[in-house]
């Protein structure tokens, strides 16, 4: 129960004191107290708030019942999944224009392993995606052509 009190108030000071400045909250003491790695939290928070679009449009065009966004006959995901990775390069851009220098080292260390890695893993998922697209409607879509619009900097493939 005095953790639960400790975690409570740690939030809510790092959330009043950090309105408008920042999105990531920063270590505080409960984490140590309770034998939580503060950096592996950071990581995993910056991870999901920065990936997720894309993850949701991944999600979007996996998912069997989520999928009729990406049908054949106009589904509105197609329009944005384009979009999955230049918000990503936005995101990098504005994180590493801003902030302090010990924020900037540790935004492109981030960035220096996340996005390859979702350059990596973003084959796998377009064919997982393309595979469900396929089985849902019969819409043929290459998987190197779902890919190409999942990690164009500039959604260039999509519009030729």
């Amino acid at each position: 129960m005095q953790t639960l009190r400790k975690i409570l108030e740690c939030e809510v000071v790092s959330r009043t004191l950090h309105v408008g400045k920042d999105l990531f909250l920063p270590p505080c003491k409960w984490e140590e107290s309770i034998g939580m790695d503060s950096s592996g939290l950071r990581f995993w928070r910056v991870l999901g708030r920065v990936y997720a679009f894309p993850i949701t449009m991944f999600t979007l065009a996996i998912v069997p019942v989520l999928n009729y966004s990406y049908s054949g006959h106009g589904g509105i995901s197609w329009l944005f999944a384009p979009l999955a990775f230049p918000s990503v390069i936005l995101v990098a851009i504005s994180k590493l224009a801003r902030g302090s220098n010990e924020n900037r080292t540790w935004y492109k260390k981030f960035f220096l392993i996340s996005i390859p890695s979702y350059i990596l893993f973003a084959y796998p998922l377009s064919w997982a995606a393309t595979a469900s697209i396929q089985s849902a409607f019969g819409l043929e879509v290459q998987p190197l052509s779902f890919y190409l619009i999942m990690i164009s900097p500039f959604p260039w493939y999509y519009f030729t």
